[in-house]
């Protein structure tokens, strides 16, 4: 009776740990995806102002910074002006103008000499 009873605790420890393990890779799993790119303004917002992204290394950001100034560059300006005076996004509209600069001065870098002159 008593070795039945630990060879129940042992498996019903190994089916706890094999749980536990299952769970860790599957959070680990989550936690390493990338955010999915933005397609409002609220949403570049809510992404810049995200841990997932803060995580991001530079080199990923930059796709996501082009792709926030794609949604928000044909913003008319009393919507952009209302995007930026939200309090709660200070961090967040410094970053996503920023990243607006940055790519316009790479397109600036990277164009023609009779592009440069528009």
């Amino acid at each position: 009776m008593i070795d039945t009873l630990k060879e129940h605790k042992k498996v019903a420890a190994l089916a706890l740990l094999a749980v536990v393990v299952l769970l860790a890779g599957g959070y680990y799993a989550w936690s390493i995806m990338p955010p999915p790119m933005p397609t409002t303004a609220e949403e570049a917002v809510a992404l810049v102002k995200s841990e997932k992204f803060q995580k991001l290394p530079e080199n990923q950001k930059r796709a996501y910074h082009d792709r926030i100034a794609e949604v928000i560059g044909p913003l008319d300006p009393e919507q952009r002006r209302e995007l930026i005076r939200n309090r709660d996004n200070r961090d967040a509209n410094r970053d996503i103008m920023r990243a607006m600069m940055m790519q316009r001065a790479r397109a600036y870098a990277l164009a023609d000499e009779p592009e440069r002159q528009r």
